[in-house]
């Protein structure tokens, strides 16, 4: 069950989950590490340490429903102690400039609780979704699962950023850029499906004899000129390559598209999805 079980209890998900280890010097549970996807949009991801070829922020899940950051160290002076381990307010490293100056920036509360059944995703037992709360705003659902490189450990994950129990591969290894520069190693590349219309990344070998061999007019060389400017990435595990991941914006369009619109609370059930789709969708335009 240990190994195979893709729901998470509260012992597993939060940092101060386990009894056993309250009193230890420097004890505390599942430390979480945090990346935005690509799609979550520059806004997130220019400031995002992995982005910015950083460790990956780390975040820790509580038990009274909060969210607390424990790297990047923050700027405020009332972190929260944990058992020797400092408890910041999350994205509190960051500053903006007010009166010609650098201040920290406003403090922003991220929550968490457990689903059954999010909006356009099927019913599962409690410990498989985790609905997280941003400066008072629900943001879609985040998937529980297994990691699938066989280290027991668990990855949440939803259409704009991804959690893991462990810690994530580095976006760009320097001893790859190298490689890619003398001509050596893979590449993506956005291809066309049969249709004609879907477009997937897929991995290619960079070999400059057939570069341009399997391009079919303007609008494919395009998409190559564009996929020259994205950052290189190498395949260590399934958390680097986002195609390898399972949620994305056509999983999860209604949150996304609440989210995006203004809506606070996201539904939660499919039973009468269209119903409840359309009363947060009238709640959000009222808002707005």
């Amino acid at each position: 069950d240990a190994a195979t079980r893709k729901e998470i209890s509260f012992e597993e998900l939060c940092f101060d989950g386990s009894p056993s280890n309250k009193d230890e010097a420097g004890g505390g549970g599942a430390i979480w590490s945090f990346r935005f996807k690509e799609s979550a949009g520059r806004d997130w991801t220019s400031w995002d340490p992995w982005w910015n070829r950083q460790s990956a922020r780390k975040l820790v899940f509580l038990r009274d429903g909060t969210i607390r950051q424990v790297y990047p160290k923050g700027l405020e002076s009332s972190a929260k102690e944990y058992n020797g381990t400092l408890l910041y307010h999350v994205f509190s490293e960051r500053t903006v400039r007010r009166d010609q100056e650098e201040v920290p920036a406003p403090q922003i509360q991220m929550k968490w609780r457990f689903v059954n059944r999010p909006l356009d995703l099927v019913n599962r037992p409690l410990g498989a979704y985790v609905r997280i709360t941003v400066g008072g705003r629900d943001v879609p659902t985040y998937v529980v699962r297994r990691s699938p490189n066989g280290n027991w450990g668990f990855i949440l994950e939803s259409c704009w950023g991804v959690y893991a129990s462990f810690e994530l591969a580095p976006q760009v290894p320097t001893a790859f850029h190298s490689t890619v520069a003398m001509g050596r190693g893979s590449r993506r590349r956005l291809r066309r499906a049969r249709n004609g219309q879907d477009r997937r990344w897929v991995n290619i070998a960079d070999d400059s004899d057939d570069d341009d061999s399997d391009r079919s007019g303007d609008e494919d060389g395009e998409f190559e000129r564009e996929e020259r400017t994205r950052n290189v990435r190498r395949r260590i595990d399934l958390f680097v390559e986002e195609s390898s991941m399972t949620q994305d914006g056509y999983s999860q369009w209604r949150e996304a598209l609440l989210y995006n619109i203004g809506a606070v609370t996201l539904p939660e059930g499919n039973g009468d999805a269209t119903g409840e789709f359309d009363h947060a969708w009238q709640n959000a335009m009222m808002m707005r």
